[in-house]
Formats: structure tokens, C-alpha cells, sequence
């Protein structure tokens, strides 16, 4: 019973307080009019200050030339990569994800090949407080004072990756792997703020400049031709090679001629009203995206992303690509709810991805295919 004494004392003091409304207690017990201040403390009035949201800070641009600059792409060194059929990780200078760490890239070349598939992971979007909620996690990535080879091989074993499956047109390939950990779709250059997350480096297109400065001479240094290229990325990295096939095949064009290929795995760009102008504009203007889109493709910021698909084909002629999502893709299904900010048309219109996406296909066969070509298929 002792035990429950001082919380019984303290109730019994706060009953004393509520029956007289001119009594203030102090830290002893003691008994004050409420007008009066007790000996030894500081009565002062504060004025109550509304807490200030902190100003948040827009793009600060890390790049001089949002594509490459007046003189054209400038290789850099050469990287020293094993020609074993191995993953290996390997460091590339200037590279940063979301949280300002170094990261690299993950490669596995072979003797004699020539052949190269560059491949550009997902993970995610941040553009604002309610897309970034959820993105901490994925701002950061591969550290070199980790070795994330052996992890890496383990999950990357299957498809385009799996070099003993005959039926694999890439199995004799040079293989690239880009990370994201920038939240940007590998598109934006920006040393970004938010008031959730505070700094962000969404840096995805310097990144894949750093990448290809050194993979290109490094590719020269490993084969005598590049016959063929798969440019390929999956959900961010779809949207990814989307935005930026055009720096990508005008690094390698600086040496060579491949045939190109490029496959977007589930990363659509659809257009308007199922990608809002609203959306588009929120995500152009956080990641600067306007000085880089609109110097290769204008029409992007006037008609909406989707014209990407065909501006890419225009300005390479002989290129072959590929859209590959699924109706049910939960994970752009959410994200076109949260850029429309209409969640609530994933429950009132469950079919507008779908519908988004067969509008898509029209727009693209109309631009890009000729009647004898491989057009949409379901």
C-alpha cells in the first residue's frame, strides 16, 4: 500500500487546486493567488510563438550543362574490370546517392564480347512530402566499404542476367548495372530539400554521366566492335531510360555504331489527362527537369512526358523498343494515384491504369509504328 501513497498525494493536492479557482500551488504544496507569483520563479509572460515551418529550399543545379556540354561527351579513364563472367562492384568518382554517400556500379564482362547490356535499377520517387514519406530507406545504396558483389550475384541470376540459359539473346553480353538511391527516376541533377527528409542528393542524372564517362572508354578498351546494345530498366529505371536514352546512345555513338534496342519493364509514361499536367509539372520543377528534357525534346514540355517514346525514335532512327507493364502493376498503379493526388480514383476508377495504359499504346503506335510493324500486344 506505501507504494500508491505519493500518487494518492499528488491527487489529493490537485483536488485542493480545483476546489479554490484563486489558488496556485507551487513545487511545495504551497497556496498562492493565482495573480501572485510564488517566491523564486520567473513569472514573466511569453508570448506563445507559432512554431515556423522551415523554408524549404528549391533545386540547387549540380551540373554546368544539363546534357553534355558545347563539345560533346569527353570520356574519361578507362576501368580495370575482369573479363572472368564474374559481378564485381566498382566505384565510380562523383557518384552519390540520396544521402550524399559514394556508390558505384555493378559489372560482369567477358572476353571477346560484343555485345553490352546497360541496365538501370528501380526504386522509388520523391518529389514531395507524401512521395518522399516513404523513400528514406531507398536513399541509400551500394557503399564501396562494403563489398555488395556476392548479394548481388545471388539475386541476379535469372533472365537477362543468367548467361547459361540458351534462350538468353544477352547471355553472351558485357553487363552494366546502374543503382538508384536518388529518388529521381537516374533523371534530376539537384541538391534537393524537404521539410520530411531535410537534404537530398537526387543526383541519378550526374550519376549515369560519371557512369558512362568511364564505362565508354572502358567498353573501347575491352572490345574490338559493339555490335548491339540493350539499354533496358525496370520501374524507376523504365522511366529512367526512357528520359535518358538519348545521352546514353550519344556517349557510345561518340565511338560506335550498335544496333540499339531499349525496354521499359514497368515504368510507363502515359499521357495526358491519366499523367497530369499538374503532376508533370510538380516533378519538372522540383528536379529542374526543363533545361535537360526540353533541349532534346521540347514537345515533353508543352504535350507531356510521353512523347518521349517518340522523340527517342526521331532521334535514332534505327532504334527497336519496348513498353512491358502489367494492368495489375500495384506499384505504378499507387504512384499514378499519389501523382494525380487522387488516391481515392484507385477506388472509385480501379480500371483507369488499365485504360491509361491502352491509350498509351495508341499514341505510341501512332507515332512510332508503321502497319507492318509488331504494334501492341495484350
Amino acid at each position: 500500500m506505501q507504494r500508491f501513497l505519493p500518487l494518492l498525494l499528488a491527487l489529493a493536492l490537485a483536488a485542493c487546486a480545483s476546489d479554490d479557482p484563486d489558488c496556485v500551488l507551487d513545487e511545495d504544496g504551497v497556496c498562492h493567488d493565482a495573480g501572485e507569483c510564488p517566491e523564486g520563479e520567473d513569472c514573466d509572460e511569453e508570448e506563445e510563438e507559432e512554431e515556423e515551418e522551415r523554408e524549404v529550399r528549391p533545386c540547387v543545379p549540380q551540373e554546368d550543362d544539363a546534357f553534355w556540354a558545347e563539345s560533346g561527351f569527353e570520356p574519361g579513364e578507362a576501368l580495370d574490370i575482369p573479363l572472368d563472367g564474374e559481378w564485381h562492384f566498382i566505384p565510380i568518382d562523383g557518384m552519390r546517392c540520396g544521402d550524399g554517400e559514394p556508390t558505384g556500379i555493378f559489372v560482369n564482362f567477358v572476353e571477346g564480347s560484343e555485345e553490352l547490356f546497360f541496365f538501370l535499377q528501380g526504386g522509388g520517387i520523391c518529389y514531395n512530402d507524401l512521395s518522399c514519406g516513404v523513400m528514406k530507406g531507398n536513399l541509400s545504396g551500394p557503399h564501396p566499404d562494403r563489398d555488395p558483389a556476392p548479394a548481388f550475384a545471388a539475386s541476379h541470376q535469372r533472365g537477362l542476367f543468367n548467361r547459361a540459359d540458351p534462350a538468353n539473346p544477352m547471355r553472351n553480353a558485357n553487363m552494366v548495372v546502374v543503382p538508384h538511391c536518388t529518388g529521381d527516376f537516374h533523371l534530376s541533377s539537384c541538391l534537393n530539400d524537404y521539410s520530411n527528409l531535410g537534404e537530398v542528393h537526387q543526383v541519378g542524372r550526374s550519376n549515369l554521366k560519371r557512369v558512362l564517362e568511364a564505362i565508354v572508354p572502358t567498353v573501347e578498351a575491352s572490345v574490338d566492335s559493339l555490335d548491339r546494345a540493350l539499354v533496358a530498366g525496370f520501374s524507376a529505371g523504365g522511366v529512367g531510360v526512357t528520359g535518358n536514352f538519348h545521352l546514353i546512345a550519344e556517349a557510345f555513338e561518340t565511338k560506335f555504331t550498335p544496333d540499339w534496342t531499349l525496354i521499359m519493364d514497368g515504368g510507363p509514361l502515359f499521357p495526358k489527362p491519366h499523367f497530369s499536367e499538374a503532376g508533370q509539372e510538380a516533378i519538372l520543377e522540383k528536379w529542374d527537369l526543363g533545361p535537360y528534357i526540353g533541349e532534346f525534346c521540347p514537345s515533353c514540355l508543352e504535350d507531356g512526358f510521353h512523347k518521349l517514346y517518340e522523340t527517342n525514335h526521331e532521334l535514332h532512327p534505327g532504334l527497336r523498343s519496348a513498353v512491358v507493364c502489367s494492368y495489375r502493376d500495384t506499384v505504378a498503379f499507387v504512384l499514378y494515384g499519389l501523382i494525380l493526388n487522387n488516391l481515392g480514383l484507385i477506388v472509385s476508377n480501379p480500371h483507369f491504369f488499365k485504360i491509361g495504359l491502352l491509350d498509351l499504346a495508341a499514341a505510341v503506335d501512332a507515332a512510332v509504328n508503321t502497319p507492318e510493324d509488331v504494334v501492341h500486344v495484350q
